[in-house]
């Protein structure tokens, strides 16, 4: 599996968070590995393995300059691809050719994220996702690190089935507001290019309703694309290691036609909470819910207990693909979303639903499916605002 994940370009931290740091470092634990992130006073981003070659100092202490960043212990100094270039006090005339480098890594800001691949080269294009591409948006992330594997979250979006009882049973009971859930009369699955189709029909709906004829995408191997015509976004699950992942929230704001959205020098982002200030599971959001149940089959989940039936027919075939997909990276192939046409990049469209999660209303009372609050919440309504009134409010 992991040979497989580092075919892909990963969101490893907010562009805000290293612009945050006065050191100009951030440590990164990613895929296993640490790295230190750094930001050049010219603005350019390196990624290296965490560690100096020297003696082993921890790189997120060093000195960052133009050109790279110098251990503390003795001034070496390495370039963003990870070359040493300097070793104060050594003789290096005749120095062997990268015999002191690190380890350097692809790493570029997108969209007010910073995105790094660590895997074989060539390097492919990072995905060029409709929400990461748009011109005329407000835009908020939010970061959760959540103690369990990654697959755990995954496949939690591959069960259409858990919205009725999860989030309408049991959330209609935290809420003590006598909800009734649509019950689910059918679920269904396609592969397409870029991942699966998930769709549901629930009683009263017909095959014209958008749950069933546009369906929910899932873009292979760890993002939940969620959209309609006034929110789009990303749920991106990134692997930290077998038993940690951090979780990003990247939610676009579109205005309604005609409209301007006021513009961000920075998309702001924010920490969610797992926890309320008892220590106890924060249970009134949707995927805080999500995230208690990924949490609760433990930091790996054993799936010899499995009992898996109908209403698994999504991870069952998210399973198949993954192994599909890792058959193809093995044979030297380029498995499913390793993009590499620079035009077909440009932005990469996914079909979206209506509005998803009820009428306009709705969406301005609570813009967010995870707790607290966005520090660009002002603009976030600013846009919401411009709906108001509007012919496609829902």
């Amino acid at each position: 599996m992991g040979d497989l994940m580092r075919r892909y370009w990963f969101p490893i931290a907010a562009y805000g968070e290293i612009l945050a740091r006065e050191s100009g470092t951030l440590p990164v634990r990613h895929l296993g590995e640490e790295f230190v992130l750094f930001r050049e006073p010219s603005g350019k981003l390196g990624l290296l393995g965490r560690f100096c070659t020297h003696r082993g100092m921890d790189l997120v202490r060093g000195f960052v300059e133009d050109g790279g960043i110098r251990c503390v212990i003795d001034g070496w100094k390495f370039t963003p691809e990870g070359r040493c270039v300097d070793r104060p006090m050594e003789n290096d005339e005749g120095l062997p050719s990268h015999e002191y480098d690190t380890n350097g890594h692809p790493v570029q800001e997108f969209g007010g994220l910073v995105w790094a691949y660590i895997g074989p080269e060539p390097v492919p294009l990072l995905p060029h996702w409709r929400p990461l591409v748009g011109t005329n948006d407000v835009r908020d992330i939010g970061i959760t690190d959540v103690p369990c594997n990654w697959l755990q979250l995954m496949e939690n979006s591959m069960d259409p089935v858990h919205v009725e009882w999860l989030h309408g049973y049991y959330g209609s009971q935290i809420k003590d507001d006598r909800f009734v859930p649509r019950r689910h009369e059918r679920i269904g699955f396609d592969v397409f290019k870029h991942g699966v189709i998930k769709r549901r029909l629930l009683e009263g709906q017909t095959e014209d309703d958008d749950e069933w004829k546009t369906g929910h995408p899932v873009l292979f191997p760890n993002t939940l694309y969620i959209g309609d015509q006034i929110k789009e976004g990303l749920q991106i699950r990134v692997p930290v290691d077998d038993t940690h992942t951090r979780h990003y929230w990247y939610s676009i704001f579109k205005p309604a036609p005609g409209a301007t959205a006021p513009k961000q020098d920075v998309v702001p982002y924010r920490y969610v909470p797992l926890h309320d200030e008892d220590g106890k599971f924060i249970t009134g959001y949707t995927t805080s819910q999500d995230f208690i149940c990924a949490i609760l089959q433990g930091p790996i989940a054993d799936r010899t207990l499995e009992n898996l039936g109908e209403s698994d027919r999504g991870i069952i075939m998210f399973r198949r693909l993954l192994k599909e997909q890792m058959a193809i990276a093995d044979d030297g192939g380029d498995p499913m979303n390793v993009i590499r046409d620079a035009i077909e990049n440009e932005s990469l469209d996914v079909s979206v639903e209506t509005v998803f999660w009820g009428e306009w209303d709705r969406i301005l009372r609570s813009p967010f499916s995870e707790p607290g609050e966005s520090p660009g919440i002002a603009e976030i309504r600013t846009v919401l605002e411009t709906w108001r009134g509007s012919s496609s409010e829902g």
